[in-house]
């Protein structure tokens, strides 16, 4: 299953592979960021799509929680960088895309929550 939705000024692209992998992303020129979150080995990863000066940042938190893990990404365009988070098996977690400039800054333009599962 593929799709792309547009909402306001973040684009969403989502696809479900057989590995039941999500793969999400967001950012205010088109496709500036993705998070992507593969739940055989609970591997979260955070791609730089444009070369705009900004840096990527995946965050997830646990369904229902307020508690937001986040992940920054300083490879710069068109590079990944992936984190192992070794979480609880049959999870149910949300993850999205950010900006964020800098290691210590804040992560800003995020798309949408997005459901995922550990497996």
């Amino acid at each position: 299953m593929a799709g792309v939705i547009a909402s306001g000024s973040a684009v969403v692209a989502m696809v479900a592979t057989p590995a039941a992998a999500t793969t999400y992303g967001a950012g205010s020129r088109g496709l500036d960021s993705f998070t992507y979150f593969n739940n055989d080995g609970e591997i979260l990863t955070s791609e730089d799509n444009n070369a705009d000066g900004h840096g990527a940042t995946a965050q997830w938190r646990y369904s229902g929680s307020s508690t937001v893990n986040s992940y920054y990404n300083p490879n710069g365009a068109g590079n990944t960088k992936t984190w192992n988070l070794s979480l609880p098996e049959n999870r149910f977690i949300d993850i999205r895309a950010c900006l964020q400039d800098g290691a210590g800054g804040t992560p800003w333009d995020c798309g949408p929550w997005e459901g995922a599962s550990t497996g």
